[in-house]
């Protein structure tokens, strides 16, 4: 280790100290996994975005300065302390440079990197433990034939990878240097052994943010557009192979029941749940679709919840735990850029990081939420991605604010705002709540992985509940 002169650690700072936040979800102040018996096996992949800060005059790279993806196998059986299985670093495995989305099947782990414009698979991801740091290369690193550019998000359903790819050109689909932009279809996920093109293309989304699968029907989050696109039936097999496929049906207009007169919504993110589609957008409202399988052009939502005492901040998207509907925030504003998108960590002045709607799927208009989880009392100021393992909720969370360079005795030493391009890095950690569903009030998870033990802020996480039992 260096001395404190030459290197420092850099992480975001709110209105919440997170010097605080780290010595309280570091030590004792947090709740432990209680032990108890009938705890289910669950895996849990974390891609962590790094600092991203090369301090001036350091010839050695600064502490949670590199993207890793860090595996922990059967979580729960640990504590806040717990060490990771597996750690993958981007300066060895640089395809993974921010890993913006992760998936966890019941075999292999997928990573999309959207700085490096590819998406990595490892297969039988449990045996990288046993592996030395040489053999830790993915298995297949996919670029589509170099038609991915920024792949945002992926899915693995029914032995399909989907591959949200957003695009910096905005020309109609097709970007300066050939790639194309929306979703990439690979079918037969577990087979792909090399890089390959897809076999279905979705272009209709001027800048795609999300995406949602239900069966054989595709949502896309067209955000510049402002509206949601609706795929029917996109395994058909009378379907011609690596076609650009038309949408089926648009929300738009009357679907946001005209609250977009004023501006544009930007839906963010799509989730379906029970057959009822939720809609997140960056003006802070939250849209209910009943039916989302019959869903027409221009449908009307079934329930509108806005912002209500701050308790919707740029929602980015649900997960949901029996009957209790859990919406993540971003607290940040909107950037409607194509590259850029949505940047978190520029406001500061929102404290809710998630609330749970009981009563899913049959949400009210204008309901409140039944559990809110803040910065202070939860500490959980904002919320990049969750997970949900029947009734076991992992949230990542993030806080939004300045930048602070602390030396390694923990004193602060400078501050600096935050530049623009400086939001993609906020230091966050990971809440396990079991039981999601019955919790009461907002607090911390049962266990907290905290920011600046084994990584530094959480892009994107996933889980894969064993199919062999509990402890």
């Amino acid at each position: 280790m260096r001395g404190r002169s030459l290197c420092r650690r850099v992480f975001l700072h709110s209105s919440v100290s997170v010097a605080a936040v780290l010595l309280v979800c570091g030590g004792s102040g947090c709740p432990l996994n209680p032990g108890s018996s009938g705890v289910p096996v669950i895996d849990l992949a974390v891609g962590d975005s790094g600092s991203g800060f090369f301090l001036k005059g350091d010839a050695e790279v600064p502490p949670f300065a590199s993207p890793k993806m860090l595996l922990y196998f059967d979580v729960l059986s640990g504590d806040n302390q717990q060490d990771p299985d597996v750690v993958l670093d981007a300066v060895d495995v640089p395809s993974i440079a921010r890993p913006i989305s992760t998936v966890l099947t019941e075999d292999d782990l997928y990573v999309a990197g959207d700085d490096s414009w590819v998406v990595s698979i490892w297969r039988d991801y449990r045996s990288l433990a046993d592996k030395g740091d040489g053999a830790l290369a993915p298995d297949v690193e996919l670029t589509g034939l170099e038609t991915l550019a920024y792949p945002h998000q992926i899915i693995v359903s029914s032995n399909r990878l989907f591959v949200l790819n957003r695009n910096p050109f905005i020309d109609g689909g097709k970007g300066k240097n050939g790639f194309t932009y929306g979703v990439h279809v690979f079918f037969d996920a577990a087979g792909i052994t090399e890089d390959r093109a897809p076999d279905r293309v979705f272009a209709d989304a001027i800048d795609p943010m999300g995406m949602a699968v239900d069966g054989d029907d595709l949502y896309v989050a067209d955000s510049l557009g402002g509206r949601v696109l609706i795929y029917r039936d996109i395994d058909e097999e009378l379907l011609p192979p690596k076609a650009l496929l038309a949408y089926d049906a648009e929300l738009a207009g009357p679907s946001w029941a005209y609250l977009d007169d004023d501006g544009p919504l930007l839906p963010l993110r799509v989730d379906v749940f029970d057959n009822t589609l939720y809609v997140t957008t960056a003006s802070n409202f939250l849209f209910v679709f009943d039916s989302a399988d019959t869903l027409v052009s221009l449908a009307e939502p079934s329930a509108v919840i806005a912002e209500s005492n701050g308790a919707l901040a740029t929602p980015w998207g649900a997960e949901a735990v029996g009957n209790r509907l859990f919406v993540g925030n971003l607290n940040t504003y909107a950037m409607p850029v194509p590259f850029k998108g949505v940047v978190p960590g520029l406001s500061g002045e929102a404290t809710i990081g998630m609330v749970g709607f009981d009563g899913a799927p049959d949400l009210a208009i204008g309901q409140q939420p039944s559990v809110v989880f803040d910065a202070s009392n939860a500490q959980v100021p904002a919320v990049r991605d969750m997970s949900v393992e029947e009734d076991v909720l992992f949230a990542a969370t993030a806080v939004p604010g300045s930048a602070v360079l602390f030396d390694y005795d923990n004193k602060a030493a400078e501050t600096r705002p935050v530049p623009f391009f400086a939001s993609y890095y906020a230091v966050g950690d990971v809440h396990i709540y079991t039981k999601a569903d019955h919790i009461l009030f907002g607090r911390p998870g049962g266990i907290v992985l905290p920011a600046m033990k084994d990584f530094f802020g959480p892009l994107s996480i996933d889980t894969n509940r064993k199919l062999t039992g509990s402890n």
